[in-house]
């Protein structure tokens, strides 16, 4: 009997760490601001009702925290000591207007993102988006990488401390962007480039604006295509 009850006690353990668990939908109140952190890879969906749904391997589903305080959803884990974990957060949203990700996070857009103006900030996190916006507030650092393709008016970048933007896919009117402290910035520009690049930062250029203004310090590369 003893060892019938540790064989189910053996199972039991494995499924919850060694094996991807059954996703937990959950319906979330309104947001339209989203924080993720701690490694949690998010996967984004526009929908009309907001849910998430959690797939979590080597950690317990009850670990991951989805929760909207105003209108921030904020998801991470809960405080403690894990190693070899995965978890996965399919994320349907109605809006969003502003998006930071930290501590190895990553926001993948499955979709368009569609609106008037979003902010987005990657600190040694990752954000990869397709957009079709007005304007577009942008800032990596601490070796955060930001992804965009698609097509906006204008957009606001700051690049630094190992920060990189990869938007040679992303068509703009008009870049303002600043690139310092190793940051690399990879940007095309149609009507409009001010940029100003310092410390040892790498900037790649594309496109022939009407208007260019580059300001160049100590130790930069600035590479034109």
């Amino acid at each position: 009997m003893k060892r019938y009850f540790a064989l189910i006690a053996l199972v039991l353990a494995i499924g919850k760490l060694g094996i991807a668990q059954p996703n937990n939908e959950i319906s979330l109140p309104h947001f339209d601001k989203l924080r993720v952190t701690n490694q949690i890879k998010v996967y984004l969906t526009k929908g009309d009702n907001e849910k998430a749904s959690v797939v979590a391997k080597g950690i317990a589903i009850e670990d991951v925290i989805t929760e909207v305080t105003g209108k921030t959803l904020e998801i991470t884990l809960k405080r403690g000591v894990y190693k070899d974990i995965s978890v996965e957060v399919y994320l349907t949203y109605n809006e969003l207007r502003d998006i930071y990700v930290s501590g190895s996070g990553r926001v993948s857009f499955q979709g368009i993102l569609v609106g008037d103006k979003v902010v987005m900030n990657a600190s040694n996190g990752e954000i990869d988006a397709k957009v079709d916006l007005r304007t577009l507030d942008a800032s990596a650092s601490k070796g955060g990488s930001i992804r965009l393709d698609g097509k906006l008016g204008s957009y606001e970048a700051k690049i630094s401390t190992g920060g990189v933007l990869s938007a040679l896919d992303l068509q703009a009117d008009s870049v303002f962007i600043k690139v310092n402290t190793k940051g690399i910035a990879k940007i095309i520009a149609k009507e409009l480039l001010d940029a100003d690049i310092k410390t040892g930062a790498t900037l790649t250029l594309s496109g022939t604006p009407n208007k260019k203004n580059i300001k160049s310090g100590i130790g930069v590369t600035i590479l034109e295509q």
